[in-house]
């Protein structure tokens, strides 16, 4: 191909065989609806050498490992076992937000009851549910916080809270 012209812009020019092999079509121009979706033919292939490159997220300690470079494993095996003070950490957030979710339960419970019973106010109520929706909130970014290293968010050794397992793809 020959390129004519300013960076960016200009004419292109092709030799016969090139040309051949785009499988052009010519049509006249005339008015269309434009559709909202482009579908275009692709292929998704694996790489030639059927190997993948596994990461942790975080950092840690190997305290395992179950596989080694070459060795052939199944989807989703164990590869290595780390620990990770930064899991740990997000682990025993998780832990404090689902007490502390709880306790806010709870508490918007006792609240609403006492307002029905005329003992307590609706402010009283009011702010024990706004308690509970932050208790709630700080609740899910705990659980997305462990998902985005790639941790388990549905419990953990107690001896063991920072252990993450890394797994093939």
């Amino acid at each position: 191909a020959e390129r004519e012209g300013a960076e960016g812009g200009g004419r292109f020019s092709l030799a016969p065989r090139g040309l051949a092999s785009l499988d052009l079509r010519y049509e006249m121009v005339a008015r269309r609806e434009l559709r909202e979706i482009l579908e275009v033919p692709a292929e998704l292939a694996a790489a030639p050498d059927r190997r993948a490159t596994v990461g942790s997220r975080v950092a840690g300690r190997v305290v395992a490992v179950h596989a080694n470079a070459g060795d052939a494993v199944g989807s989703e095996a164990p590869l290595v076992e780390l620990d990770s003070d930064v899991i740990g950490r997000a682990r025993a957030d998780l832990i404090a937000a689902v007490a502390r979710a709880e306790v806010a339960r709870r508490a918007a419970r006792r609240a609403r009851q006492l307002h029905e019973d005329r003992i307590g106010s609706e402010r009283a109520v009011e702010e024990a549910e706004g308690a509970l929706q932050v208790a709630r909130a700080d609740l899910q970014a705990a659980r997305a916080r462990l998902r985005s290293y790639g941790a388990e968010t549905n419990g953990a050794a107690v001896d063991t809270p920072g252990r993450v397992v890394l797994s093939s793809p």
